[in-house]
């Protein structure tokens, strides 16, 4: 995992989206993530993810500069972003941020 990724905070914050629904016990977000196939797929899926956040008052939802990074990164580096972004949206936030 590239070092820049681990610590890039659009990618901590498009985690965050997904970690809003692994909160609620839904794990789907992650999946599809995972195993998408290409960064045209990978989109759709933060689409999807995006919108229906919006239905939920208590879901974090990145910024558009965010969500551009993290699209770009996906762009250059799939495999790496998607397993960075599903490893963080599984963890726990830490107290610093």
């Amino acid at each position: 995992m590239g070092e820049s990724l681990l610590s890039n905070k659009s990618i901590k914050a498009v985690a965050g989206l997904l970690r809003s629904f692994v909160r609620e016990g839904n794990f789907s977000y992650v999946d599809k993530i995972k195993v998408a196939k290409d960064p045209s797929q990978f989109s759709e899926i933060l689409f999807s993810a995006l919108r229906e956040a919006r239905e939920n008052p208590k879901a974090f939802i990145p910024n558009e500069i965010q969500l551009e990074e993290t699209l770009n990164l996906a762009k250059d580096s799939l495999e790496e972003v998607k397993r960075t972004v599903a490893i963080y949206a599984l963890s726990f936030p830490s107290k610093e941020g």
